[in-house]
């Protein structure tokens, strides 16, 4: 199976990785609600995001809109394909479906690649990345997310370090307390915040 169109971040043997249940519950559930769509999902990954609408391999989410299906803008989770020929495909489809409108929200998980040009790139559309520490929900004591093998339900610690990125201020929900929400953030989760400087 190909590391396209998944919802998880995968090694070199292909394995599914899903996001965490304590990341899904306490960041993804704040800041996106019950997202609308995951486009790198499965049925097995989608049993714990509940995206109302979501891409499988087969459907691969490059080559689909981001947008509900009546046009309006979606709120959009993603854990994306992580992979050397799909980290900057994924960074330019997400740069291209906010420029065209599509995505209101974004969020998502993907490993920490300072350094690199798409990971540079991705840091400098976001408006801010959760680094998660030692003891966060979903880590181990080291500060590493604790991805569920979505084939097992097994829990394996990531090789790497990851963050969750940030795209958009979800005002309706946060008005002008958006400084307080982050401290909060910060208070139940651990670990320690970048904002974006653009």
């Amino acid at each position: 199976m190909s590391n396209r169109g998944k919802n998880a971040l995968k090694s070199s043997n292909n394995v599914e990785w899903g996001t965490p249940v304590e990341i899904v519950s306490s960041v993804v559930r704040r800041y996106l609600g019950t997202p609308f769509l995951d486009p790198f999902s499965s049925e097995l990954a989608n049993a714990m995001i509940m995206a109302k609408w979501f891409f499988t391999e087969e459907d691969d989410g490059f080559w689909q809109d981001w947008c509900q299906p009546d046009g309006a803008p979606a709120n959009v989770w993603i854990n994306h394909p992580f992979g050397i020929n799909t980290n900057r495909r994924f960074v330019d489809k997400l740069e291209h479906e906010v420029h065209i409108g599509n995505v209101n929200l974004f969020a998502g998980i993907c490993y920490d690649s300072w350094g690199t040009e798409w990971f540079s790139k991705l840091a400098g559309m976001v408006k801010f990345m959760w680094h998660p520490g030692p003891g966060s929900p979903g880590c181990t004591k080291y500060g590493r997310v604790a991805y569920v093998n979505l084939m097992t339900r097994q829990v394996e610690t990531s090789p790497q370090k990851s963050s969750v990125v940030y795209f958009g201020w979800n005002g309706d929900h946060w008005g002008n307390n958006i400084e307080i929400h982050l401290q909060d953030l910060l208070y139940d989760m651990g670990g320690f915040l970048t904002r974006s400087v653009s």
